[in-house]
């Protein structure tokens, strides 16, 4: 079993939660490249997931 499969869906709902509590404390461009880093790392997860799978299917 593997936590991959969750991450991609969990994680950027978790930031976006954090960003809607704390963005107006960050200065201006800060919630832009939390979120575009935030989009990089679901898809680099989703991308390990795809390599994973293609040595036999995911079971969570």
């Amino acid at each position: 079993m593997t936590a991959l499969p969750p991450l991609p869906v969990a994680g950027p709902l978790l930031v976006d939660g954090l960003l809607l509590a704390f963005g107006k404390a960050l200065p201006r461009k800060a919630p832009d490249i939390i979120a575009i880093l935030t989009a990089l790392a679901a898809m680099a997860v989703c991308a390990a997931m795809t390599a994973r799978a293609a040595d036999g299917p995911l079971v969570y």
